[in-house]
């Protein structure tokens, strides 16, 4: 979770870097016509930032259904011995 959250918060960070960029320099961006290169790279950050949301919630849900099915299984034994 930590290595996720870390890697989430730079792409965060790009991404934030990108609005900022173009919205500081948007009639800079407009008049170089550079603004298919801010939204390219817009797109492709927010292609990574979904990608690792995705991952981090799948290996979330794997963790927690894991815990509970041996929670499961350890409550069943104890109560077979008992």
């Amino acid at each position: 979770a930590a290595q996720h959250g870390q890697v989430l918060t730079k792409s965060l960070q790009d991404q934030q870097r990108t609005y900022s960029e173009f919205l500081a320099g948007m009639k800079t961006a407009k008049a170089f016509n550079a603004e298919p290169r801010y939204f390219s790279e817009l797109s492709q950050s927010l292609g990574k930032v979904r990608a690792h949301q995705l991952r981090y919630a799948r290996l979330s849900n794997a963790s927690n259904s894991i815990f509970q099915v041996a929670s499961t299984i350890a409550a069943a034994v104890f109560i077979y011995v008992a």
